[in-house]
Order: C-alpha cells, then structure tokens, then sequence
C-alpha cells in the first residue's frame, strides 16, 4: 500500500482501519523524528512539570515554582517563581513573579502590590519602567 499522503479519498475510504494505522505510522517514521511526533502527540514542544509550592501555618500560599522542560531532551526551557506575601490579617499583600530563560538568566521580574482599601493592585516592572 503506498503512502497515506498519496492516496485518494476514495482509496482511503476502502482501506481497512488497521492497514490505514500501520500506513500513517509508517509514514511517520519515515518522514518525522522523535521529536516531531512527540510535538504532534502532545500538541506542544514543552511540557510542565508538577510545580514546587510551599505554604505559611496558615495554609496560605508563599511560593511555587513552575518549570518547563522541552519534550525531548527533558531540559529546563524556563522558569517561574512567585511569592506571596500577606498582611498579618491573611489577605495578600504583594505577589512577585520571576521569569527565568533556560538559562536561569532572569527575563522578567514583576511585583502587584495589593491595598486593603480597595484600591485596584498596582504592577511594578522591576526590570524596568513602573506600569
């Protein structure tokens, strides 16, 4: 049975569902490597790992770290890291969020402080200019 790609609809359509499976996997092994078929399994060329999180004795949030791997090589692509703090009436009262590349190098380092008076948070770009 020649390729997949090669054959019409009408063709197609009279294939057994076992002969179309073994020609697609064929055609992938032959024309893909691991990594493409990986990417178009998953949709993605990056994947999460469960994040790292730690909690104060209220049971409130202080920090998670959430790192992409690439989906081959299993290797850091980037680097989240947030903290909270809280005031002592365990509402938030700043979050910080540092970006790192896969290099561990810091791209991004933002604070949203948080009012208790109502007021809208505030995001400051600590690489930068203030928002």
């Amino acid at each position: 049975m020649p390729y997949w790609t090669t054959l019409t609809m009408d063709q197609l359509r009279t294939q057994p569902k076992a002969a179309v499976c073994n020609n697609i996997g064929n055609w992938m092994k032959d024309n893909l490597t691991l990594a493409q078929i990986m990417a178009w399994l998953l949709d993605t060329e990056v994947i999460a790992d469960t994040p790292t999180c730690t909690y104060n004795e209220q049971g409130k949030q202080t920090s998670q770290i959430d790192v992409a791997c690439d989906l081959v090589t299993g290797l850091q692509s980037s680097k989240r890291m947030i903290t909270w703090t809280y005031y002592p009436t365990n509402e938030v009262d700043e979050i910080e969020i540092k970006t790192f590349d896969a290099g561990d190098t810091l791209i991004a380092h933002k604070k949203i402080k948080h009012y208790k008076d109502g007021r809208y948070p505030k995001e400051s770009d600590m690489m930068g200019g203030k928002k």
